[in-house]
């Protein structure tokens, strides 16, 4: 998704030009865009970057210890990268687009155009606040139906959801692993110590 942006983003980017002037705040008006749509580009270059390091990270992980990584502060920074640098990657996408729509047809369509890409915006992100609260509510009905009132974790995080989930799968492996001590001790079985 983020290379298809990017090719978007070129394409207005490295394109034909609106016009010598531009019809609304001129010229430096469209140096502004230019360098916007630079941004946009290094975001899209950042998410598709740091994809490929996270999936070579994951390769070099062995699963025993995935959990006990992912729970490391930087790591969980930077498996964040994709979704952060793809939002800002957007965000200056539609930026840089309502800027060169305003100097391709004249200043109304400038406001016009800043006006529904920060509407666009915003409905993305209420979008990730409703379905934060479905996760939220989600967990509610959990600890309302069963037993796991500690261990059901969701509705924390708005971009990172998968650490919802880290979290209630690292306090249940605990809680495993202390339910099969507690049974071999009530079984009999020494635990081998090398």
């Amino acid at each position: 998704m983020a290379a298809l942006l990017s090719s978007w983003a070129a394409t207005v980017y490295a394109g034909e030009a609106p016009m010598d002037e531009g019809l609304c705040y001129g010229r430096f008006m469209l140096k502004v865009s230019y360098v916007i749509f630079m941004l946009s580009l290094g975001f899209f270059f950042v998410c598709v970057s740091s994809t490929l390091a996270i999936i070579a990270d994951l390769d070099g992980v062995p699963q025993k210890y995935l959990f006990k990584h992912l729970q490391t502060g930087h790591v969980r920074l930077i498996y964040q990268l994709p979704q952060i640098s793809m939002i800002g990657g957007v965000v200056f996408l539609a930026v840089g687009y309502s800027i060169d729509v305003g100097e391709r047809a004249g200043c109304n369509f400038l406001y016009f155009a800043c006006l529904v890409s920060f509407g666009f915006v915003s409905l993305v992100a209420m979008l990730f606040s409703l379905l934060k609260n479905a996760r939220k509510q989600l967990r509610n009905e959990c600890i309302e139906n069963s037993d796991e009132s500690n261990n059901v974790m969701l509705g924390r995080y708005y971009l990172a959801t998968w650490r919802d989930r880290l979290d209630y799968m690292s306090s249940y492996d605990e809680e495993m692993s202390t339910d099969a001590r507690k049974q071999k001790m009530g079984s009999g079985m020494e635990p081998y110590v090398g």
